[in-house]
């Protein structure tokens, strides 16, 4: 258990168990003991009574008390008997004896006190009628007294006097008094405590317990063996309950319980009995006892462990008071120890100590003679203290905000004052500053009480994003302080904090006079959006958008915006692409109002690129608002995006075409070539042109092996020599046609395996083996994608390149002359397995392009270049437009020839492209697959010379049979689907004619006005109705017809020549 020291508004009344023994000679506790102690909650607070109990003390001494729930009434050692409030405040006194009161008993109702002294009296004082107050005069002293606990309210007024060895029942009737002695011959009695219809007491042989309503002593407690003396360890009773009463002895102690018997067992003996719950020792003499709700409040007197006696005079140690919860019919639990500071306490002894109790408020008064003490259980105002002196702040604070109303002398506010305190004493600045946001809220001064203390211990760094900036906003003052605090050491902070404060929270001219100072000594750029911040805040625009420009910020399009000056930059275009061209295009274009487009283009001619920049980007939204600069736009896309030329020359109709295809064949860009020469009415030079620059180089990558009977052959003795090395298959070597562009299948023939197998098993196909080795150590380079894989797979042709005269740049730039040296690569008629002249033209390109651009990286600081993320998807998409433009043939074939005429869908330009294509055997192909669906593929077939060898005519014949077949098939469900239609809408038409038209007799004839039909036959007429409704006399169309002995065929008013109908 934990022994505390506990403090008092007045004094040190409880003191750790460890102090007290600092006196002792004996005593070698070591001091590491305290630290392993639990830190306990007390269970109870102390305060000392003062008041009239001072002025008592100067003259007398307590010798005993008892305790109402409306007064104390304290005995001493000159006879007097003093009624004090629970404050200590003398309400009145008795007189009533010679010398040392032994004991005090007062009723339940708090009307009658009783008293027995050393002088032999016994005396019961009324505090508000001496009606029956009454007087015993003993030849004795007298050790203990009971009153009945009803006294003031029976008819028969009951008590109980200790004389000598024997216990007397006193009877006060109306008539007479009468006396019955209980018991005898057992020792003094002694501690007489009287609960409803018991009565337990105490003599030299034990505890008995006596029953009122049957007349009987039915229990006797014997006293344990113990070498304590009587006069110096009484004994001491209390009453929990009605059935319920500790008993404290020495140093034992008994609980024990008052059970009734069942009516079959009693046979003569008493109705009740005791039955003992408890009984442990304790390491103390008890001085006293009272319950404390499911524990018990034990007084506890100091002794030696050793020999059991008592200290001498002047050596007492401090008492103490334990609470102890019963485990178990010999075991307890020491809930809390409090070693009390009691005044002289190293003069007194064991009896000079007692425990009385309130029980309605469950206050202890620990009484000795010369001071008394009050312990009462804590409140949660008592709780969250201690949580705050045992540093458990968040605790506490949790507590107090749930159950703030049954806080009386803390606040929740007071608690988080002390929080911050312990936090700020021991450098826990950023709890702090969270605590601060958490719990401050809307006080004001608390706030800046707070901010100066993180001031004062120079963090206010941490507090800086918690600050308040509304409910409650705080003097300008602190948000100064907090600005020139980041200034001073923190820039990036600085100026984040002017974006994101508002002006109003400080001065902006203390802020610029400070920042102004600040740049003399340091002019960094930061420093100097800051002060931009600042002029714009002071609405100095000029001043801010001054600095903006000159430090190229991107912020100065913020600025612009959220002040709206617009009209402030309209002749700093150029300034403003600049700093960064996207946003400024885009601001430029939404508000041409302010930036027309002629002022625009003015100040951007010196820089073509941003120029075509802003021109593009007026194009995109409104390709007309920028119509006098479309021929300068066509040179800028063609220098800077060629890839979009074409799609603006689609778009535009302010060009001189002349002009563009000239600037498009300086250039070299064909496809931009043929749009112009269509759009001018040069079909067949459109056409011309495509055809010149035409070439097809997908040719199999499998078809460059010089040799394939070797690898077949090789194949077939694969599976007996190197199964577990070599990777080729029968599909790798003889792939089918829609398989030759199968990655997978040509690493498995290019390969270090295969090379290997060729040296080993068939070194007559060195030539073979070498021109293997040589393709894959190509690939291996140009495929390159990340770095140390060289250093990983030991493998050096996977390095990444790293200067210009590395061996792989002269490795690609003389890569095609080892097949032109060694194999002798020509475009063979009778197409022998060897390089084609396009496939080695191809490799050379790309070879030599690669290795010049990895020099050009290199030379601009590169470390590094790794060509294998020079050929990814993005790149071919973002790029492959340059390749054209510049002259590159690999995305030019026959098909765009073909797509060309049949956009422009003209009979002449067909014959031209057929003409220009017979030299061409692969370019026949190509036109019979796509021509069946334009042109009649007859036209094509009668110009082929007779013993051409076109590759893949008979695939190109059976497409062209498939094509007319599903064009015969998609022409007859045409027709039956017309057929269909027509038939349906035929009989709609029919039944629509076949109906009715209603005529009324409010009908009138157009022409003479007169109604259709008449109820006079004589008047009646032929009349003509027409499809759209009108309806006429037929006297009245012939007087219009230019023939009068025919009609019209059709209607006079909406001369609709439609079918006429008579009726």
């Amino acid at each position: 258990m934990s022994e505390r020291k506990v403090e008092d508004r007045e004094e040190n009344f409880t003191q750790n168990i460890d102090d007290s023994n600092e006196d002792d000679d004996d005593d070698d506790v070591d001091d590491d003991d305290d630290d392993g102690k639990d830190d306990v909650e007390p269970k109870l607070k102390y305060e000392r009574i003062g008041n009239s109990i001072l002025e008592i003390f100067t003259k007398d001494a307590a010798s005993c008390m008892a305790v109402h729930s409306k007064f104390l009434a304290l005995g001493t050692h000159y006879g007097v008997v003093h009624i004090l409030d629970h404050q200590g405040n003398n309400i009145r006194k008795f007189p009533s004896h010679a010398t040392t009161i032994n004991q005090i008993a007062i009723d339940s109702n708090g009307d009658y006190v009783s008293s027995c002294s050393e002088d032999g009296r016994f005396i019961i004082n009324g505090l508000y009628t001496t009606e029956n107050n009454t007087q015993h005069n003993f030849d004795c002293p007298i050790r203990s007294i009971g009153l009945h606990p009803d006294f003031g309210r029976r008819g028969n007024k009951q008590y109980v006097i200790g004389v000598g060895e024997k216990l007397t029942l006193f009877e006060k009737g109306w008539m007479r008094n009468k006396s019955v002695i209980l018991h005898s011959g057992e020792g003094f009695v002694r501690s007489i405590k009287w609960k409803n219809n018991f009565i337990a007491w105490a003599n030299s042989e034990g505890v008995e317990v006596y029953d009122i309503n049957a007349k009987e002593r039915f229990t006797h407690i014997p006293r344990d063996q113990t070498s304590a003396r009587d006069e110096l360890f009484h004994c001491n009773l209390s009453w929990k309950d009605d059935t319920c009463f500790f008993v404290a002895w020495g140093n034992s102690i008994k609980v024990c319980i008052v059970k009734e018997r069942p009516p079959n067992d009693i046979r003569g003996l008493p109705r009740h009995f005791v039955e003992i719950a408890h009984i442990f020792e304790i390491d103390y003499f008890a001085s006293g006892i009272a319950p404390f709700g499911n524990e018990m409040a034990v007084l506890a007197y100091s002794f030696d462990k050793e020999d059991g006696a008592a200290p001498t005079k002047g050596t007492a140690k401090r008492p103490q008071l334990l609470v102890i919860k019963p485990e178990g019919m010999y075991k307890f639990e020491e809930a809390s120890i409090d070693c009390l500071s009691i005044r002289g306490f190293e003069e007194y002894k064991c009896n000079n100590y007692f425990l009385e109790k309130v029980e309605e408020e469950q206050l202890f008064y620990i009484v000795s003679p010369k001071d008394i003490v009050i312990a009462r259980p804590r409140d949660l105002d008592d709780h969250i203290s201690w949580l705050m002196e045992n540093k458990k702040f968040e605790e506490a604070l949790q507590k107090a905000e749930n159950q703030q109303r049954e806080l009386k002398r803390l606040s929740v506010l007071e608690i988080v004052k002390a929080y911050l305190n312990y936090l700020f004493a021991n450098n826990k600045f950023e709890e702090a500053a969270k605590l601060c946001d958490r719990k401050l809220g809307r006080c004001k001064e608390l706030w800046e009480e707070q901010i100066y203390k993180f001031i004062e211990k120079k963090s206010l760094k941490m507090v800086t994003r918690y600050i308040p900036r509304s409910n409650p906003q705080l003097d300008n003052t602190i948000y100064e302080l907090v600005l020139n605090e980041y200034l001073q050491t923190d820039l990036e902070g600085f100026h984040k904090l002017l974006t994101e404060w508002p002006s109003n929270l400080y001065k902006p001219e203390t802020i610029i006079l400070l920042l102004q100072e600040k740049i003399r000594e340091t002019p960094e750029s930061l420093l100097q959006r800051s002060l931009a911040t600042l002029y714009a805040q002071k609405q100095k625009f000029g001043e801010a958008l001054r600095i903006y420009l000159t430090l190229k910020d991107p912020g100065v399009f913020e600025m612009i915006a959220k002040h709206k000056l617009l009209s402030w930059v309209k002749d700093k275009c150029l300034q403003l692409m600049e700093i960064e061209s996207n946003k400024a295009v885009a601001m430029f274009i939404d508000n041409m109002d302010h930036f027309e487009v002629d002022d625009v283009v003015k100040q951007l001619n010196q820089n073509e690129k941003l120029l075509h920049q802003y021109l593009h980007g007026l194009f995109t939204k409104d390709p007309q608002a920028g119509h006098n600069y479309h021929n300068k736009q066509i040179s800028l896309y063609a220098e800077f995006q060629p890839d979009r030329l074409q799609s603006f020359l689609k778009n535009s109709n302010f060009y001189q075409l002349e002009k563009a295809f000239k600037v498009c064949e300086e250039r070299n860009l064909i496809s931009e070539m043929v749009f112009l020469q269509g759009r001018m009415g040069n079909k067949k030079e459109a056409l011309l042109l495509i055809i010149d620059k035409m070439c097809n180089i997908q040719k199999e990558l499998l078809n460059i092996i010089l040799n394939w009977r070797m690898l077949l052959v090789m194949l077939l003795i694969m599976k007996q020599i190197l199964s577990k090395q070599v990777i080729l298959t029968q599909k790798a070597v003889s792939p089918k046609p829609i398989e030759r562009q199968n990655v997978g299948l040509v690493l498995k023939v290019f390969c270090d395996e295969t090379v290997a197998a060729l040296r080993v098993k068939f070194p007559e196909a060195e030539d073979t083996a070498l021109f293997i080795e040589t393709v894959v150590k190509w690939w291996l380079i140009v495929n390159s994608k990340s770095k140390g894989l060289d250093i990983r797979l030991n493998d050096i042709r996977r390095k990444p390149i790293t200067s210009v005269n590395d061996w792989q740049i002269d490795f690609l730039e003389n890569y095609i002359s080892y097949f032109a040296e060694n194999l002798k690569c020509v475009n063979s008629k009778l197409r022998e397995k060897k390089i084609t002249m396009d496939t080695a033209s191809a490799l050379q390109k790309t070879s030599k392009r690669l290795a010049s651009c990895a020099k050009y990286l290199l030379n601009c600081g590169v470390s590094y270049v790794l060509l294998g993320h020079m050929q990814s998807d993005a790149l071919e998409k973002q790029f492959g437009k340059y390749w054209q433009g510049s002259g590159g043939t690999y995305l030019i074939t026959v098909q765009n020839a073909i797509d060309f005429a049949k956009e422009e869908n003209d009979t002449d330009l067909w014959d031209y492209l057929i003409e220009k294509s017979l030299p061409k055997p692969e370019y026949i192909k190509e036109l019979l697959i796509s021509i069946g669906t334009h042109v009649d593929p007859k036209l094509l077939i009668k110009k082929i010379p007779s013993k051409m060898e076109i590759p893949g005519l008979r695939d190109a014949l059976v497409k062209i049979l498939q094509d007319y077949n599903l064009q015969v098939y998609l022409h007859e469900g045409c027709k039956a689907i017309l057929d269909k239609d027509s038939v349906a809408l035929y009989d709609k038409q029919v039944k629509n004619l076949s109906k009715g038209f209603l005529i009324s007799d409010i009908d009138h004839c157009p022409t003479c006005e007169g109604k259709l039909i008449v109820e006079d036959n004589r008047k009646a007429s032929t009349i003509v109705t027409f499809f759209c409704k009108h309806t006429y006399h037929e006297v009245c169309l012939r007087g219009m017809s230019m023939q009068p002995r025919q009609t019209e065929p059709f209607c006079p008013t909406c001369s609709s020549k439609t079918s006429k109908k008579k009726i």
